[in-house]
């Protein structure tokens, strides 16, 4: 409503004045210090919206500054990414073992691939199978037993070849070492 316009009141009378809800007088005091009313109000409002304003492009500007000196340092080569390393279970390889011409017993094997990038651990989950594979035909081909004649296996170079057929179905050097967790001798 207009300031002087006449109301109606519960009465049905004329008034000069609006209709309020009464107030306690401190809210009044605080409402009528804060906001200034007529031309003031609008003049304080303007300011606000330009401070508001102002903050808001000074704040995008020095996000776009820091983003770009980032990028300066990347191309500089200054910049160092970090890898953690993860681990990707390999379990229950079996290794028959024989003695002279017999087949004496088997050698159950659990290994851990230790990989350079734990971001790769899903896809190198993934390509378990065709890893596997690859160990089995690798050790098969080039039998891992002793030099020295003894009837068993060699683990160190089961984890030798297991990282080389794992690097070599991945595609680098992604596999970094191969740590043995369980060796188990089976009964034939």
């Amino acid at each position: 409503m207009l300031r002087g316009a006449k109301s109606v009141s519960r009465k049905g009378a004329f008034s000069t004045s609006r209709a309020r809800a009464p107030r306690p007088a401190a809210w009044s005091l605080l409402v009528s210090k804060a906001l200034p009313s007529g031309d003031n109000a609008a003049t304080m409002r303007m300011i606000v919206i330009t401070v508001g304003l102002l903050v808001f492009f000074i704040g995008g500007l020095a996000a776009v500054t820091w983003v770009l000196s980032n990028f300066e340092d990347l191309s500089d080569g200054k910049s160092e990414v970090v890898l953690v390393k993860g681990f990707v279970p390999l379990d229950n390889l079996s290794y028959p073992v024989s003695s002279g011409a017999v087949l004496d017993h088997y050698v159950a094997v659990d290994l851990r691939l230790e990989i350079n990038d734990v971001r790769r651990e899903a896809e190198i989950t993934a390509m378990m199978p065709r890893i596997r594979d690859e160990i089995v035909r690798d050790d098969h081909r080039a039998w891992p037993r002793h030099a020295d004649g003894v009837d068993s296996i060699d683990l160190a170079r089961v984890k030798e070849r297991a990282k080389g057929s794992a690097n070599k179905v991945l595609g680098g050097e992604v596999v970094t070492r191969v740590l043995i967790t369980r060796v188990a001798r089976l009964v034939a």
